[in-house]
């Protein structure tokens, strides 16, 4: 399914060392992290069942791979950075990749998914992702997004804390990025629209947003 493997490597070096950083920023310093962090979002508490068919593009699956934990051998999780691959746990494929420019061809997976992976990106990379991530998906396919809701760009890193619940594990987990450009539901749908996606569903709770788009 990879077209050219020469090409997997993340070309945007700059993204690759944000994203890489911010993570391992946070995996090491967690115990000061409440101190030096500005703004310290509460509790995201997300409930995932098995209710996706096919084959699976996860953006950003490494680290805890919660997406890769969930469907196990029929996701492909893509991340810019290789320590957050080495970290995630086994029972899925896991390849170093752009999100910006993925090396699969088109309608290659049924659905794609970005768990709260876009916050990484500034803007333009996250309009990339998301057309790229509508390029890959199989017509009727399903991209799914849970993410954060950010109001104002920070100029300070914040973090915030996920707690996911799995049929049958749980996972808590801390993601710290330092955000260069606002985000809420309706710029990301817009950018999904944008990219030739349909909403299904859109739902928000107190401190992230989910949203399922289908391409038309």
């Amino acid at each position: 399914m990879i077209l050219d493997t020469s090409n997997a490597m993340c070309q945007n070096q700059s993204i690759r060392n944000f994203m890489c950083n911010a993570y391992s920023y946070c995996r090491e310093r967690e115990t000061e992290i409440r101190d030096i962090f500005k703004d310290w979002k509460d509790d995201a508490m997300i409930r995932l069942n098995r209710d996706l068919e096919g084959k699976i593009l996860d953006i950003g699956g490494g680290g805890e791979g919660v997406i890769g934990r969930l469907y196990q051998e029929r996701v492909v999780a893509v991340d810019c950075c290789q320590k957050e691959l080495d970290d995630a746990p086994d029972g899925f494929e896991k390849v170093l990749m752009d999100a910006t420019n993925l090396q699969y061809a088109d309608g290659a997976f049924d659905h794609v998914t970005f768990f709260f992976s876009l916050m990484f990106m500034g803007e333009k990379e996250q309009r990339k992702a998301v057309r790229e991530a509508a390029r890959v998906l199989k017509e009727g396919g399903g991209v799914h997004i849970w993410d954060c809701d950010i109001a104002s760009a920070y100029p300070e890193p914040f973090c915030v804390d996920v707690a996911v619940q799995l049929p049958d594990v749980s996972i808590s987990t801390t993601y710290g990025v330092g955000k260069r450009d606002a985000q809420d539901i309706s710029s990301i749908t817009k950018m999904c629209e944008d990219a030739g996606l349909a909403v299904v569903t859109r739902s928000e709770e107190k401190n992230y947003f989910h949203l399922v788009m289908r391409r038309i």
